[in-house]
This record gives structure tokens, sequence and C-alpha cells, in this order.
């Protein structure tokens, strides 16, 4: 099997790459590592190439949506809070005005977690000690192996 190496126009390049700044195309690493027979041609490098930049693109799309989806979102709570306030009675609102000075992310999770009922129990009711019940010991029948 012949040695593949790369054979850099410039020397100083070397460092570039070894450095971790550039990086080898994903084609030109597996013709390499002997991963495909062929060494990557122009075309197909450019394909990729554009490829990327087009992903590249998508992702810069997707993330200002949503830069812009948390915008809104920040907005409609503050929104909401501030009717909340208005619609309080007077004594309430220096209340509220200590509320609002947590996060409002934590604060939407404090409003959103329901209130715990002791009242009722998902569990059966135990009896109230005069069960006079034990359990007895036991040992398991042993089979003779083999037979």
């Amino acid at each position: 099997r012949p040695r593949r190496t790369v054979q850099y126009r410039n020397p100083e390049d070397v460092w570039q790459y070894i450095g971790g700044r550039q990086k080898l195309a994903i084609q030109w690493s597996t013709w390499l590592s002997h991963t495909r027979q062929h060494p990557p041609t122009l075309e197909e490098l450019q394909t990729d190439a554009e490829r990327q930049r087009r992903v590249q693109a998508n992702v810069a799309l997707i993330e200002a949506r949503d830069r812009e989806e948390r915008a809104q979102v920040l907005r409609l709570q503050q929104e909401s809070n501030t009717a909340k306030s208005i619609e309080r009675p007077r004594e309430l609102v220096g209340i509220h005005q200590q509320e609002t000075q947590y996060p409002l992310e934590e604060q939407a999770q404090s409003e959103m977690v329901p209130e715990h009922n002791n009242n009722t129990s998902p569990l059966p009711k135990m009896g109230t000690g005069t069960d006079t019940y034990e359990p007895e010991a036991w040992t398991p029948r042993t089979h003779a192996r083999g037979g």
C-alpha cells in the first residue's frame, strides 16, 4: 500500500494545519487515510464548499429566527406582568414589585408550578397501628440438580 502525504506549497502552511487554524478538507483526509481510493476532484471540493456555505446561511437564518422568537416571548411575558400589576389592588402593588425583581424566567417557572394540595394523596391510607399482623419466616425449597 503506497504512503500518501501532503506536500504544502509554502512550508509555513504546515503549522496552520497542525495548530488547528485551518482544517484539511474531509475528502482529502479520507484519501490520505486510505478510506477512499481516489483523490477528490476539484469539482467535488467546490460542490462541498458550496454546500457548507448554504448550511452556514441556513444556520444564520435559524439563529436569527430563534432570537426573534425569544425576544417576542420576553416581550409577551413583560406585557402580561404589566397587565397583572395594573389589575391588582393598590395594597398588593408593593408585593408585585418585589416579585418582579427576579428574572422573568424564574418568575414564569414559579407561576407554572401547581400548588400542592395536602388533603388528597394518591396513596391509600394506612392503618392506625392496631394491626397485629407479623410476617413469618420462611425458607425456599431447594431442588436437587441433575435429577
